[in-house]
């Protein structure tokens, strides 16, 4: 049964930051999402600004990221 709130899984971005470790995306594969992008760097600014803008998922952001 497919949920009718829910994007399809490809369409859905996401976005790892901060080197999050490799299993964490091999998981998110293996369970079908496709869009994903993977940083081993911090970001700040105008940068992390505009990565995140169009993510649906995000994960690695610290705590001293400023983002406005």
């Amino acid at each position: 049964m497919t949920n009718r709130f829910s994007l399809d899984k490809n369409k859905i971005r996401v976005l790892l930051l901060e080197g999050i470790h490799q299993s964490a995306v091999n998981a998110l594969k293996e369970a079908g999402y496709t869009n994903i992008e993977y940083l081993k760097t911090a970001l700040e600014g105008a940068e992390i600004e505009k990565k995140i803008k169009d993510a649906h998922i995000i994960e690695g952001l610290l705590s001293k990221s400023d983002v406005a």
